[in-house]
């Protein structure tokens, strides 16, 4: 049945997307919310390289918008814009390494690194919070999936990038409540 679902679709035109039922999700055990009174978002593609463009800063928006509903404050764009072109003159891409410095010098105690990744059918999407002052990773998950097409359609590869980085970012934990 579901063979025949997939030449069905494929032969209209349309997209087929396989994907895991849920993303892989890892908090670490020394992993306390209460610390992070401010959460960087940097989204960068599988190389390191930060980007600008309209998909990724709408994957930024979606994690921008779940941070602030669990309660989390989150570095204005402004400050992350501004250094991140200070440091885009001396480097092609970010390192954990880096990232770290960034959430410090804007005094973020954590930095939420999300990578996008696409190679022929496959995409991936991983998201980690390092903490700033102790340089170790305290929150990681990850989501791939695999899409065929014919023709070729980015619209719906670019809409199910965002489905799951909805899924990733609903997975991040709350923040606990103010004293």
């Amino acid at each position: 049945m579901l063979a025949v679902f997939v030449l069905e679709s494929l032969l209209a035109g349309g997209c087929v997307i396989e994907r895991d039922h849920a993303s892989r999700t890892t908090v670490s055990p020394i992993f306390d919310a209460r610390p992070y009174e401010k959460i960087a978002i940097v989204v960068m593609d599988q190389d390191g390289r930060v980007q600008q463009n309209g998909e990724m800063r709408q994957i930024e928006g979606i994690f921008l918008k779940e941070l602030l509903g669990k309660g989390y404050a989150v570095a204005a764009r402004s400050d992350m814009d501004s250094v991140l072109s200070e440091i885009a003159l001396q480097m092609a891409m970010i390192t954990e390494y880096d990232a770290m410095h960034i959430g410090q010098m804007i005094r973020a105690r954590g930095i939420l690194l999300i990578s996008i990744g696409h190679a022929l059918n496959t995409f991936s999407i991983t998201a980690r919070l390092l903490d700033t002052s102790q340089a170790q990773i305290m929150w990681v998950s990850s989501y791939t999936g695999s899409y065929w097409t014919y023709p070729v359609n980015a619209s719906a590869m670019s809409s199910e990038l965002m489905t799951v980085a909805k899924v990733i970012a609903k997975d991040f934990p709350s923040s606990a409540p103010k004293p």
